[in-house]
């Protein structure tokens, strides 16, 4: 699965919705679609990019997990940044590994969406 489709299932899961808006401003369409949370002003023009930035993590994905865990492991040189998150509504963790914290985190938290839907 590419960034842009895990970046896309993890916005759905936090809330995020894809909204189609635009209006005229001085007799021009100005496109003002995008990723925003009900609520909340924030809106991205892309989805969000959760894959490359831990602080997006942090602030939508982590508060829906009961728990979670990054680590880091340098191999020979080569750096591996582990995770492991517990959902709310199950005690089963859900492990993933990658090469930057953000995207570890990412992969084990679509594995818990995954789990959800099974």
């Amino acid at each position: 699965m590419t960034d842009e489709a895990i970046n896309k299932k993890l916005a759905e899961w936090a809330g995020f919705r894809y909204d189609e808006d635009g209006e005229f401003v001085n007799g021009m369409w100005a496109n003002l679609s995008g990723w925003s949370r009900p609520g909340e002003k924030v809106r991205f023009p892309e989805v969000p990019e959760f894959t490359d930035s831990l602080d997006l993590c942090f602030q939508y994905l982590v508060p829906k997990l009961v728990d979670y865990y990054l680590d880091m492991l340098s191999l020979d040189g080569t750096i591996q940044h582990h995770a492991a998150v517990l959902s709310t509504w199950a005690s089963v963790l859900h492990t993933a590994s990658a090469t930057s914290p953000a995207l570890a985190l990412c992969k084990a938290i679509e594995q818990l969406i995954e789990a959800e839907h099974d």
